[in-house]
Protein backbone atom coordinates (compact mmCIF):
# COMPACT_ATOMS: atom_id res chain seq x y z
CA UNK A 1 0.00 0.00 0.00
CA UNK A 2 2.81 2.64 0.72
CA UNK A 3 3.68 2.82 -3.24
CA UNK A 4 -0.20 3.02 -4.18
CA UNK A 5 -0.94 5.63 -1.19
CA UNK A 6 2.20 7.49 -2.36
CA UNK A 7 0.79 7.84 -5.85
CA UNK A 8 -2.50 8.64 -5.08
CA UNK A 9 -1.39 11.39 -3.11
CA UNK A 10 1.02 12.74 -6.12
CA UNK A 11 -2.64 13.00 -7.77
CA UNK A 12 -4.71 14.46 -4.81
CA UNK A 13 -1.69 17.05 -5.12
CA UNK A 14 -1.55 17.74 -8.42
CA UNK A 15 -5.42 18.93 -8.57
CA UNK A 16 -5.66 20.53 -5.45
CA UNK A 17 -2.93 22.95 -7.65
CA UNK A 18 -4.99 23.29 -10.60
CA UNK A 19 -5.18 26.88 -11.38
CA UNK A 20 -1.93 27.77 -9.35
CA UNK A 21 0.61 27.70 -12.62
CA UNK A 22 3.43 29.03 -10.39
CA UNK A 23 2.86 26.46 -7.53
CA UNK A 24 2.81 24.02 -10.46
CA UNK A 25 5.46 24.70 -11.78
CA UNK A 26 7.82 24.83 -8.25
CA UNK A 27 6.04 21.60 -7.46
CA UNK A 28 7.47 19.98 -10.32
CA UNK A 29 10.70 21.01 -8.85
CA UNK A 30 10.47 19.47 -5.73
CA UNK A 31 8.91 16.22 -6.59
CA UNK A 32 11.87 15.82 -9.39
CA UNK A 33 14.10 16.00 -6.54
CA UNK A 34 11.97 14.24 -4.41
CA UNK A 35 11.93 11.23 -7.05
CA UNK A 36 15.76 11.15 -7.51
CA UNK A 37 16.32 11.05 -3.68
CA UNK A 38 14.26 8.22 -3.62
CA UNK A 39 14.79 6.08 -6.93
CA UNK A 40 19.00 6.77 -6.58
CA UNK A 41 19.45 6.03 -2.70
CA UNK A 42 16.90 3.25 -2.13
CA UNK A 43 18.34 0.46 -0.35
CA UNK A 44 17.61 -3.68 -1.17
CA UNK A 45 15.09 -2.08 -3.60
CA UNK A 46 13.95 -3.29 -7.50
CA UNK A 47 14.28 -7.09 -8.45
CA UNK A 48 17.45 -6.11 -9.99
CA UNK A 49 18.83 -5.11 -7.10
CA UNK A 50 21.36 -8.03 -6.09
CA UNK A 51 22.26 -8.27 -9.94
CA UNK A 52 24.04 -5.01 -9.75
CA UNK A 53 25.44 -5.49 -6.88
CA UNK A 54 26.96 -8.52 -8.36
CA UNK A 55 28.29 -7.03 -11.37
CA UNK A 56 29.73 -4.22 -8.98
CA UNK A 57 32.11 -6.09 -6.89
CA UNK A 58 32.33 -8.65 -10.29
CA UNK A 59 33.91 -5.95 -12.74
CA UNK A 60 36.22 -4.62 -9.48
CA UNK A 61 39.20 -6.64 -10.10
CA UNK A 62 38.67 -7.02 -13.67
CA UNK A 63 40.93 -5.81 -16.62
CA UNK A 64 39.39 -2.79 -18.19
CA UNK A 65 40.51 -4.20 -21.48
CA UNK A 66 38.97 -7.60 -20.96
CA UNK A 67 35.62 -6.28 -20.39
CA UNK A 68 34.54 -3.70 -23.33
CA UNK A 69 34.86 -6.09 -26.46
CA UNK A 70 33.01 -8.45 -24.65
CA UNK A 71 30.45 -6.03 -23.17
CA UNK A 72 27.91 -4.00 -25.57
CA UNK A 73 26.93 -1.32 -23.27
CA UNK A 74 30.16 0.33 -22.77
CA UNK A 75 29.09 3.54 -21.19
CA UNK A 76 27.71 1.08 -18.27
CA UNK A 77 31.28 -0.42 -17.73
CA UNK A 78 32.47 3.39 -17.83
CA UNK A 79 30.61 4.96 -15.05
CA UNK A 80 31.30 1.78 -12.61
CA UNK A 81 35.29 2.10 -13.65
CA UNK A 82 34.95 5.79 -12.97
CA UNK A 83 32.71 5.11 -9.51
CA UNK A 84 36.03 2.42 -8.31
CA UNK A 85 38.69 5.33 -9.67
CA UNK A 86 36.74 7.81 -7.11
CA UNK A 87 36.34 4.93 -4.60
CA UNK A 88 32.72 4.98 -4.08
CA UNK A 89 30.08 2.34 -2.71
CA UNK A 90 27.25 0.71 -4.71
CA UNK A 91 24.92 2.93 -3.37
CA UNK A 92 26.24 5.82 -5.89
CA UNK A 93 26.05 3.52 -8.88
CA UNK A 94 21.97 3.86 -8.50
CA UNK A 95 22.27 7.31 -7.62
CA UNK A 96 24.30 7.66 -11.34
CA UNK A 97 21.81 6.09 -13.51
CA UNK A 98 19.08 7.34 -11.36
CA UNK A 99 20.25 10.59 -12.31
CA UNK A 100 20.71 10.34 -15.74
CA UNK A 101 17.66 9.05 -16.35
CA UNK A 102 15.71 12.31 -14.49
CA UNK A 103 18.17 14.78 -16.26
CA UNK A 104 16.86 13.14 -19.59
CA UNK A 105 13.11 13.49 -18.43
CA UNK A 106 13.33 16.02 -16.95
CA UNK A 107 14.74 17.38 -20.21
CA UNK A 108 11.03 16.26 -22.03
CA UNK A 109 9.00 17.56 -18.75
CA UNK A 110 10.14 21.26 -19.05
CA UNK A 111 8.65 20.58 -22.74
CA UNK A 112 5.12 19.85 -21.84
CA UNK A 113 2.46 22.54 -20.09
CA UNK A 114 1.90 20.40 -17.38
CA UNK A 115 5.22 19.11 -16.58
CA UNK A 116 4.12 18.03 -13.15
CA UNK A 117 1.07 15.83 -14.52
CA UNK A 118 3.73 13.92 -17.04
CA UNK A 119 6.21 13.10 -14.47
CA UNK A 120 3.17 11.68 -12.23
CA UNK A 121 2.26 9.70 -14.75
CA UNK A 122 5.65 8.43 -14.74
CA UNK A 123 5.87 7.21 -11.31
CA UNK A 124 3.96 3.73 -11.07
CA UNK A 125 5.27 1.78 -13.90
CA UNK A 126 7.87 3.58 -15.39
CA UNK A 127 10.17 4.83 -12.37
CA UNK A 128 9.84 1.83 -10.45
CA UNK A 129 11.02 -0.36 -12.84
CA UNK A 130 13.21 1.44 -14.60
CA UNK A 131 15.65 3.94 -12.65
CA UNK A 132 14.58 1.86 -9.42
CA UNK A 133 15.44 -1.92 -11.18
CA UNK A 134 16.75 -1.62 -14.35
CA UNK A 135 19.09 1.13 -14.39
CA UNK A 136 20.83 0.38 -17.45
CA UNK A 137 17.64 0.54 -19.66
CA UNK A 138 16.79 3.66 -17.32
CA UNK A 139 19.63 5.81 -18.43
CA UNK A 140 18.88 4.33 -22.01
CA UNK A 141 15.40 6.05 -21.87
CA UNK A 142 16.87 9.05 -20.02
CA UNK A 143 18.83 9.72 -23.35
CA UNK A 144 15.58 8.64 -25.54
CA UNK A 145 13.67 11.45 -23.52
CA UNK A 146 16.34 13.94 -24.84
CA UNK A 147 16.45 12.39 -28.32
CA UNK A 148 12.60 12.72 -28.46
CA UNK A 149 13.02 16.75 -27.91
CA UNK A 150 15.59 16.77 -31.11
CA UNK A 151 12.85 14.92 -33.06
CA UNK A 152 10.19 17.35 -32.25
CA UNK A 153 12.71 20.20 -33.33
CA UNK A 154 13.93 18.71 -36.30
CA UNK A 155 17.74 18.39 -35.10
CA UNK A 156 18.81 15.08 -37.34
CA UNK A 157 22.30 15.55 -35.70
CA UNK A 158 21.15 16.22 -32.11
CA UNK A 159 18.71 12.97 -32.28
CA UNK A 160 21.55 10.36 -33.18
CA UNK A 161 23.61 11.94 -30.66
CA UNK A 162 21.16 11.09 -27.74
CA UNK A 163 20.33 7.93 -29.49
CA UNK A 164 23.59 6.78 -29.82
CA UNK A 165 24.08 7.85 -26.21
CA UNK A 166 20.93 5.37 -25.15
CA UNK A 167 22.28 2.49 -27.05
CA UNK A 168 25.66 2.83 -24.92
CA UNK A 169 23.59 2.19 -21.92
CA UNK A 170 21.20 -0.78 -23.62
CA UNK A 171 21.22 -2.15 -26.88
CA UNK A 172 17.45 -2.06 -27.12
CA UNK A 173 18.01 1.66 -27.94
CA UNK A 174 19.14 0.50 -31.18
CA UNK A 175 15.46 0.57 -32.48
CA UNK A 176 15.03 4.17 -32.77
CA UNK A 177 17.86 4.96 -35.32
CA UNK A 178 14.65 3.47 -37.89
CA UNK A 179 13.17 6.97 -37.14
CA UNK A 180 15.62 8.83 -38.32
CA UNK A 181 14.22 9.20 -42.15
CA UNK A 182 10.97 11.11 -40.20
CA UNK A 183 13.36 13.28 -37.58
CA UNK A 184 13.41 16.36 -40.75
CA UNK A 185 10.07 15.06 -42.19
CA UNK A 186 6.47 14.64 -41.72
CA UNK A 187 5.02 10.77 -41.14
CA UNK A 188 3.88 9.24 -44.21
CA UNK A 189 3.23 5.48 -45.30
CA UNK A 190 6.28 6.20 -47.85
CA UNK A 191 8.64 7.16 -45.13
CA UNK A 192 7.28 4.11 -43.36
CA UNK A 193 8.90 1.64 -45.67
CA UNK A 194 11.99 3.62 -46.09
CA UNK A 195 12.57 3.20 -42.28
CA UNK A 196 11.61 -0.24 -42.21
CA UNK A 197 14.24 -0.73 -45.43
CA UNK A 198 17.05 1.23 -43.42
CA UNK A 199 16.24 -1.00 -40.34
CA UNK A 200 17.36 -4.44 -42.42
CA UNK A 201 20.99 -3.70 -42.76
CA UNK A 202 20.90 -3.17 -39.24
CA UNK A 203 18.99 -5.74 -38.15
CA UNK A 204 21.18 -8.26 -40.27
CA UNK A 205 24.55 -6.53 -38.60
CA UNK A 206 23.03 -7.28 -34.92
CA UNK A 207 22.11 -10.91 -36.34
CA UNK A 208 25.61 -11.78 -37.33
CA UNK A 209 27.41 -9.96 -34.62
CA UNK A 210 28.01 -11.07 -31.19
CA UNK A 211 25.67 -8.47 -29.95
CA UNK A 212 22.93 -10.68 -31.52
CA UNK A 213 24.19 -13.77 -29.69
CA UNK A 214 23.90 -11.60 -26.43
CA UNK A 215 20.29 -10.41 -27.48
CA UNK A 216 19.47 -13.89 -28.28
CA UNK A 217 20.82 -15.10 -25.03
CA UNK A 218 18.81 -12.26 -22.68
CA UNK A 219 15.64 -12.13 -24.37
CA UNK A 220 14.77 -15.20 -27.25
CA UNK A 221 16.78 -18.36 -24.71
CA UNK A 222 15.51 -16.63 -21.32
CA UNK A 223 13.80 -19.20 -19.28
CA UNK A 224 11.38 -16.63 -17.74
CA UNK A 225 8.78 -14.50 -19.82
CA UNK A 226 7.58 -10.89 -18.72
CA UNK A 227 5.16 -11.59 -16.77
CA UNK A 228 3.52 -7.73 -16.35
CA UNK A 229 4.18 -7.35 -20.06
CA UNK A 230 0.70 -7.82 -21.33
CA UNK A 231 -0.66 -5.46 -18.68
CA UNK A 232 2.24 -2.31 -19.58
CA UNK A 233 1.55 -3.19 -23.33
CA UNK A 234 -1.92 -3.07 -22.49
CA UNK A 235 -2.25 0.16 -21.14
CA UNK A 236 -0.04 1.32 -24.05
CA UNK A 237 -2.28 -0.32 -26.81
CA UNK A 238 -5.30 1.10 -25.02
CA UNK A 239 -3.85 4.90 -25.06
CA UNK A 240 -2.57 4.40 -28.84
CA UNK A 241 -6.23 3.42 -29.39
CA UNK A 242 -7.44 6.64 -28.09
CA UNK A 243 -5.33 8.59 -29.80
CA UNK A 244 -5.73 7.18 -32.87
CA UNK A 245 -9.74 7.14 -32.57
CA UNK A 246 -10.39 10.68 -30.97
CA UNK A 247 -7.52 12.65 -31.15
CA UNK A 248 -4.99 12.40 -33.96
CA UNK A 249 -6.47 15.15 -36.18
CA UNK A 250 -6.38 17.58 -32.85
CA UNK A 251 -3.14 16.88 -32.47
CA UNK A 252 -1.72 17.61 -35.93
CA UNK A 253 -3.36 20.70 -35.36
CA UNK A 254 -2.78 21.98 -32.41
CA UNK A 255 0.34 20.13 -31.67
CA UNK A 256 2.03 19.80 -34.89
CA UNK A 257 5.67 19.76 -33.39
CA UNK A 258 5.22 16.41 -31.17
CA UNK A 259 2.50 14.74 -33.82
CA UNK A 260 5.63 12.74 -35.44
CA UNK A 261 6.69 11.10 -32.58
CA UNK A 262 3.79 10.64 -31.29
CA UNK A 263 2.21 8.70 -34.06
CA UNK A 264 5.51 6.98 -34.44
CA UNK A 265 5.73 5.73 -30.99
CA UNK A 266 1.81 4.37 -30.76
CA UNK A 267 2.51 2.58 -34.34
CA UNK A 268 5.56 1.12 -32.47
CA UNK A 269 3.40 0.44 -29.39
CA UNK A 270 0.53 -1.72 -31.30
CA UNK A 271 3.50 -3.67 -33.18
CA UNK A 272 5.16 -4.21 -29.91
CA UNK A 273 1.86 -5.48 -28.27
CA UNK A 274 1.21 -8.19 -31.51
CA UNK A 275 5.10 -9.61 -30.23
CA UNK A 276 3.83 -10.77 -26.59
CA UNK A 277 3.23 -14.38 -28.54
CA UNK A 278 6.81 -14.40 -29.82
CA UNK A 279 9.18 -12.75 -26.96
CA UNK A 280 7.12 -10.91 -24.38
CA UNK A 281 10.68 -10.15 -23.14
CA UNK A 282 11.54 -8.32 -26.15
CA UNK A 283 7.95 -6.19 -26.55
CA UNK A 284 8.23 -5.42 -22.70
CA UNK A 285 11.74 -3.67 -23.07
CA UNK A 286 10.80 -1.52 -26.14
CA UNK A 287 6.99 -0.58 -24.53
CA UNK A 288 9.14 1.15 -21.49
CA UNK A 289 10.54 3.98 -24.14
CA UNK A 290 6.78 5.07 -25.03
CA UNK A 291 5.63 5.73 -21.76
CA UNK A 292 7.14 9.05 -21.52
CA UNK A 293 5.13 9.43 -25.44
CA UNK A 294 1.89 8.11 -23.09
CA UNK A 295 2.45 10.58 -20.42
CA UNK A 296 3.18 13.29 -23.01
CA UNK A 297 -0.18 12.75 -24.61
CA UNK A 298 -1.93 12.01 -21.55
CA UNK A 299 -0.85 15.36 -19.60
CA UNK A 300 -1.48 17.17 -22.71
CA UNK A 301 -5.19 16.21 -23.01
CA UNK A 302 -6.57 19.04 -20.67
CA UNK A 303 -5.52 21.79 -23.16
CA UNK A 304 -6.92 20.82 -26.38
CA UNK A 305 -9.07 23.97 -27.33
CA UNK A 306 -12.91 23.08 -26.76
CA UNK A 307 -12.42 19.02 -26.09
CA UNK A 308 -15.74 18.08 -25.04
CA UNK A 309 -15.68 16.33 -22.12
CA UNK A 310 -12.61 17.21 -20.89
CA UNK A 311 -13.54 16.24 -17.22
CA UNK A 312 -13.98 12.71 -18.40
CA UNK A 313 -10.36 12.74 -20.39
CA UNK A 314 -8.83 15.01 -17.72
CA UNK A 315 -8.97 11.98 -14.99
CA UNK A 316 -8.85 8.97 -17.56
CA UNK A 317 -5.37 8.65 -17.77
CA UNK A 318 -5.08 8.58 -13.65
CA UNK A 319 -7.97 6.27 -13.51
CA UNK A 320 -6.13 3.79 -16.31
CA UNK A 321 -2.24 3.91 -14.90
CA UNK A 322 -4.01 3.33 -11.10
CA UNK A 323 -5.83 0.23 -12.30
CA UNK A 324 -2.73 -1.22 -14.09
CA UNK A 325 -0.44 -0.01 -10.95
CA UNK A 326 -3.02 -1.70 -8.63
CA UNK A 327 -3.63 -5.01 -10.97
CA UNK A 328 0.21 -5.07 -10.85
CA UNK A 329 0.75 -4.74 -7.34
CA UNK A 330 -2.06 -7.16 -6.38
CA UNK A 331 -0.97 -10.00 -9.22
CA UNK A 332 2.51 -9.89 -9.04
CA UNK A 333 4.96 -12.64 -7.04
CA UNK A 334 7.92 -10.24 -7.59
CA UNK A 335 6.34 -7.01 -5.43
CA UNK A 336 6.82 -8.52 -2.26
CA UNK A 337 10.37 -9.62 -2.78
CA UNK A 338 10.78 -6.72 -4.71
CA UNK A 339 9.98 -4.12 -3.42
CA UNK A 340 8.07 -4.12 -0.12
CA UNK A 341 9.34 -2.59 2.33
CA UNK A 342 10.82 0.52 0.79
CA UNK A 343 14.09 1.56 2.68
CA UNK A 344 16.10 4.14 1.70
CA UNK A 345 20.08 5.12 2.66
CA UNK A 346 19.04 8.85 3.58
CA UNK A 347 16.11 7.68 6.24
CA UNK A 348 18.04 4.67 7.23
CA UNK A 349 19.39 1.62 6.78
CA UNK A 350 19.22 -2.03 8.81
CA UNK A 351 22.74 -1.55 10.82
CA UNK A 352 23.30 -4.90 9.79
CA UNK A 353 23.71 -3.38 6.24
CA UNK A 354 27.74 -3.20 6.35
CA UNK A 355 28.29 -6.87 6.70
CA UNK A 356 27.01 -7.77 3.07
CA UNK A 357 29.50 -4.79 1.96
CA UNK A 358 27.34 -1.89 0.79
Amino acid sequence: MFYISLFFSMIIFRFSLESQERLKNLSYKVMLGFLFLFSGFRFQVGCDWSNYLLQYEGYRFAEWTSIIPSFTEPFYIAILRLIYFLDLSFMWLNAVFAGIFFYGVNKLALRQKDPLAFLILLFPILILNMPMSGIRQGAAIGMMCIAFVAFMDRNFWRYILYTALAVGFHTSALIFFALLPFVKSQFSIKRLLLAILLSLPAAYFIYISSIGDILAIRYLDAEYEAAGAIYRLGSLLITSIIFFVFFQRKWKTFFPQEYGIVVLGFLIVIACFFMIPFSSTIADRLGYYFIPIQALFFARIPYIPNLKFKFLWTILPYALISIVFIGWISLSILYDICYDPYLNYITGVPSLEGIYGY
